[in-house]
């Protein structure tokens, strides 16, 4: 059988709040303010975000090509909410 110390129970429960109940209720407002597309483009910062945290607090190592990735990541984020931006102006 699975046991765990306290401060696992501690660590399932602050993820279960803040990583999955918290985020949800924040990306759902941010579909409300930008739109279902131009939200959910912002879900691609995801891993750009883990990148910077594991920068920050793991001392890890960054190539090239992660650099390039995270670089491509952020202009396809700027098209899309441009774009958008771009036909709802036109439509009005």
């Amino acid at each position: 059988m699975l046991s765990f110390d306290r401060n696992a129970w501690i660590a399932i429960v602050y993820m279960g709040v803040f990583g999955t109940v918290c985020a949800f209720l924040l990306y759902y407002q941010g579909i409300q303010a930008l739109g279902v597309v131009r939200a959910g483009a912002f879900i691609n910062l995801i891993p750009v975000s883990t990148l910077m945290l594991a920068l920050l607090i793991l001392n890890e190592d960054i190539d090239a090509s992660i650099m390039i990735g995270t670089i491509i990541t952020i202009f396809g984020i700027f098209l899309v909410n441009s774009q958008q931006k771009a036909a709802i102006g036109t439509n009005q």
